[in-house]
This record gives structure tokens, C-alpha cells and sequence, in this order.
């Protein structure tokens, strides 16, 4: 029951954070040498959406990125902390497989931080530089756009990649993924295989096993036989 309102708790808490962005954007037509476009943008129509657009990539930045980065941090090293003074207690030989696994643990979340924050950094530095530094009325903007726009789309990119890595990270850093992975692709192998050659490998199945019990019966045959 407990399980079941956190995860009630978690989607409802993601549902509220989600308004602004799901009522803030709107279409919005432009014109660009003599052309019409049209684009889908954050339009505010209200105090509080000026607010969340001034403040919005330093919430991302603060609440998305940097919060996940800390708490990860303080955890894992109070797991490390308990993992050291279990290994200098006198349950260590008991505790040595418990261990094992939670060090597993320990580093997989690790390398998924990691990789969290290598994904993730280029696209809010990026939003930051250009919340700061960027001037619509500035002449030489376009200087700057041309190192921010390349550091954009590479950081989307990169930041989309994240999902991508994980599985990979987890393939070379997780032992139990790793077999479970194996397993998986092994099973499908050997169902496609059985279904293709079902019939002749159960006659030759059959077959080597009714030769095996004959050998045997020779061979105890013959001894008794040398006994006797």
C-alpha cells in the first residue's frame, strides 16, 4: 500500500510540474525575408508564465539537474560509508555475497550518474549561456549564435542519447543484466532453432539415447560375463 502512494505520489508530483510547459506553448506565425512560418513556442499570457519563462532554465538547471546530482551523491556515499564498516566488522565472511551485490549496485548507479551528467550538462550550459550572455538588441549577436546554436543542437542530441547509453552502460558495468541480457538473446536463438529442426532432432534424440542404453547393456553383458 505504502509502494503504491509513493508511485501515486511520484506521477501526481511529474503531473503538476508539467502544466506550465503543457499550457505555456502556443503557435506563434513569424515572418522572415518575405516568408511566413509558423512555430511552436513558450508564449506567455499571464504573470506567472512571464515569471516561469524568465525562470525557467535555471529551475531545469536547479531542480532537474543539479538536485538528482546531489541527493545521488549524498546516498551514495552513505552506502559507501556502510559498505566500509560492514567489511571491518566480524560479519564479514557472512555478509561477503551481500556485499558483493550491493557493491554491484553502488557502481551501476555510479556509471548512470555519470553518464546522467555528461548527457545532460552541454544542454543546460548552453540554455544558461544564452539566458546571460545573449542580447536580442546586441549587434554582434550573431557571432554568439553561431558558437550557440552548434552547442545547442549537439547538446539535444547528446541529451537525447542518454536513454540510448544506459543499456549499453548497463551491459559492461551490470553482471546480472549482463546474463539476464544473454539469457534472453540465448532463449530466442534456441526457441527459433528448435521450431526449424524440431522433428529430427527429437528422432535423433531418441535414437542416440536407445544406442547409449545398448552400449550399457553390452558392456555390464560382457563384464558379468569376464566374471563369470
Amino acid at each position: 500500500m505504502i509502494t503504491a502512494i509513493e508511485i501515486f505520489s511520484i506521477w501526481l508530483l511529474s503531473f503538476i510540474l508539467a502544466i506550465p510547459e503543457a499550457i505555456g506553448f502556443a503557435v506563434v506565425p513569424f515572418k522572415y525575408k518575405d516568408a511566413s512560418y509558423v512555430t511552436c513556442m513558450l508564449k506567455p499570457t499571464n504573470d506567472f508564465m512571464l515569471f516561469y519563462k524568465d525562470a525557467k532554465d535555471w529551475w531545469l538547471f536547479g531542480f532537474y539537474f543539479c538536485m538528482p546530482l546531489a541527493c545521488t551523491a549524498i546516498f551514495y556515499t552513505l552506502m559507501t560509508c556502510e559498505m566500509l564498516n560492514r567489511r571491518n566488522s566480524n560479519l564479514r565472511i557472512a555478509l561477503s555475497e551481500h556485499l558483493k551485490q550491493r557493491r554491484e549496485v553502488a557502481k551501476t548507479v555510479f556509471c548512470l550518474v555519470v553518464i546522467f551528467a555528461l548527457c545532460w550538462f552541454p544542454l543546460h550550459l548552453s540554455r544558461i549561456l544564452k539566458k546571460m550572455v545573449y542580447n536580442e538588441k546586441d549587434p554582434s549577436r550573431c557571432e554568439l549564435l553561431s558558437f550557440l546554436l552548434p552547442l545547442d543542437y549537439i547538446s539535444i542530441n547528446l541529451a537525447t542519447m542518454n536513454s540510448c547509453i544506459n543499456p549499453i552502460a548497463l551491459y559492461f558495468v551490470s553482471k546480472k543484466f549482463k546474463n539476464c541480457f544473454q539469457s534472453c538473446l540465448c532463449c530466442c536463438c534456441s526457441q527459433s532453432k528448435s521450431l526449424v529442426t524440431s522433428v529430427p532432432m527429437n528422432g535423433t534424440s531418441i535414437q542416440w539415447k536407445n544406442q547409449e542404453l545398448n552400449n550399457h547393456n553390452t558392456d555390464r553383458s560382457s563384464h558379468k560375463d569376464s566374471i563369470n
